[in-house]
């Protein structure tokens, strides 16, 4: 049983910044960001490469440095595709799948290959600086902690308001002169640097990254917001949708395996 809770509870944690991500662009925006795929891959191969770039700095720094990467791996998909839908006047459904395609390309183009491995550069996330008996798992709690504490503060304060008054009424923003590019671009970008990031976690853990590791992340996504509004609908924590979502998703896969 234990060993269940914590298999359940790794994949949950390694995965809740693409659900928050989701939560933030699917849930609260409403939009349909299906570039979220493309940020997951995307994250995981800038993670990759400057990991691969600082094999001879000190653990906390590289951690650091691997971490910043894959979130601004992911942010450069969010800002393409948000890019495409503001500027160029597509609609965001449309300018996710031409993100998804352009991006293909480019992360292959990069990463040379169609895999590669972790196991040459080691796993900053299971040095003993971080962790004890479980030193993956405890980085993943330790970097789900941060990424909700940030988000609780960033939906508290008027960026955040705004990002749910646009899923509801973007016509708000017309009609009292606000220009809403700025804030949809923020919240495609801020949601696809959670996924980049998750999307390194991922392939950290596995120990290789993928070109086609992204795909159905955005259906995953989906699944887990449905069922953490299902079980939460009577919370008014809205980032208790997120986290019970893919605490839920992963303990009901684990079962079914059982």
């Amino acid at each position: 049983m234990i060993k269940f809770l914590l298999i359940s509870l790794e994949q949950a944690l390694m995965y809740l910044p693409a659900i928050a991500g989701g939560y933030l662009a699917i849930s609260l925006m409403m939009v349909p960001d299906l570039s979220l795929e493309s940020a997951f891959t995307c994250g995981a191969v800038v993670g990759y490469t400057m990991l691969a770039l600082c094999t001879e700095l000190p653990f906390i720094i590289t951690l650091f440095l691997v971490l910043i990467s894959s979130i601004v791996g992911g942010m450069i998909v969010g800002y393409c595709s948000s890019s495409l839908t503001q500027y160029m006047k597509i609609p965001h459904l449309l300018s996710s799948i031409i993100t998804i395609g352009l991006f293909h390309g480019i992360i292959q183009l990069v990463l040379g290959t169609s895999n590669a491995s972790f196991h040459k550069f080691g796993n900053p996330l299971t040095s003993q600086l971080v962790g004890s008996a479980h030193p993956e798992l405890f980085a993943f709690g330790m970097i789900g902690l941060v990424i909700a504490v940030l988000l609780f503060f960033i939906l508290k304060t008027e960026i955040g308001y705004c990002f749910a008054i646009y899923g509801r009424n973007k016509l708000f923003f017309a009609h009292h002169r606000i220009c809403e590019s700025y804030l949809f671009i923020s919240g495609i970008v801020m949601s696809n640097g959670l996924a980049g990031l998750s999307g390194y976690l991922c392939a950290q853990s596995n120990g290789f990254v993928d070109i086609s590791m992204g795909f159905g992340v955005t259906l995953f996504i989906i699944t887990a917001l449905i069922l953490g509004k299902t079980i939460t609908q009577r919370s008014s924590v809205s980032l208790l949708i997120p986290l019970v979502g893919v605490i839920s998703y992963f303990m009901l896969q684990q079962a079914l395996l059982k």
